[in-house]
C-alpha cells in the first residue's frame, strides 16, 4: 500500500482514509513524508478501535492477515494508544522527564513475553535501585502507567544526590544502557 503526498485545503481540520491490508511475513508501514505542519497521522485498526501516531521514517509492524484500517490526518493530537500492536523488537526508548526532577519514567518495547529488570546505578557503576518488572507479555510499555518508574530514591527510600545515573535495562536476550541527569 503506498500514498502519495497531497495537497489539503487549509481550512480542514480533519480527513479520513479508510484501507483494507493484507499483510503477511513480517510486513511493516513506513510514513516517508511528514504530515503538514501542526498535522498529526494516525493509523487507527477499525476492529478493535487501536490507534497508532505514525511519525516519518519510523517503522510499524503490521500483524499478519486481513486488516481493516482507518488513516487519520487531523489538527488535533489524540496521543498514543497502542492496543495489541506489537512491537519489532525489545527496546529501551527514551527516558522521560530527563532531566530527572525527582522522578522518571523508563518505557520500552517486548518483542517476546519475559522477565524485565531495571537498575540504577551512579557513575561509576555502584548499584543504587532495582526495579523489578517480572514477567510481562509481550508489548508497549510507553505509557506512564505502563513504563518503569523511578522516584529518585535508593533501596532504603532514601532520594539519591543530583548527579549522573544510568539505566540500565535487561532481559534475557536483550541489555541496554541510559544516561539520566537528576537535577533536585
Amino acid at each position: 500500500m503506498q500514498f502519495q503526498r497531497i495537497t489539503l485545503p487549509s481550512d480542514a481540520d480533519e480527513w479520513l482514509w479508510n484501507a483494507e491490508l493484507q499483510a503477511s511475513g513480517g510486513a511493516t508501514l513506513v510514513l516517508s513524508d511528514a504530515p503538514p505542519l501542526g498535522y498529526h497521522f494516525y493509523m487507527e485498526r477499525l476492529v478493535d478501535g487501536g490507534r497508532l501516531e505514525l511519525l516519518p521514517g519510523r517503522s510499524v509492524p503490521v500483524s499478519d492477515g486481513h486488516q481493516r484500517l482507518r488513516f487519520r490526518l487531523t489538527n488535533q493530537s489524540l496521543g498514543w494508544d497502542v492496543r495489541d500492536i506489537a512491537p519489532a523488537v525489545t527496546q529501551l526508548l527514551p527516558i522521560y522527564p530527563n532531566p530527572v526532577n525527582p522522578e522518571t519514567w523508563i518505557p520500552f518495547t517486548l518483542l517476546e513475553a519475559g522477565q524485565v529488570d531495571i537498575s540504577i546505578q551512579d557513575v561509576v557503576g555502584r548499584h543504587v535501585r532495582r526495579l523489578s518488572l517480572e514477567m510481562l507479555p509481550a508489548g508497549r510499555y510507553s505509557e506512564k502507567a505502563r513504563a518503569g518508574y523511578w522516584d529518585g530514591r535508593n533501596e532504603t527510600g532514601e532520594f539519591v544526590a543530583s548527579g549522573a545515573y544510568f539505566i540500565v535495562f535487561q532481559t534475557e536476550e536483550y541489555h541496554q544502557t541510559r544516561r539520566v541527569l537528576l537535577l533536585k
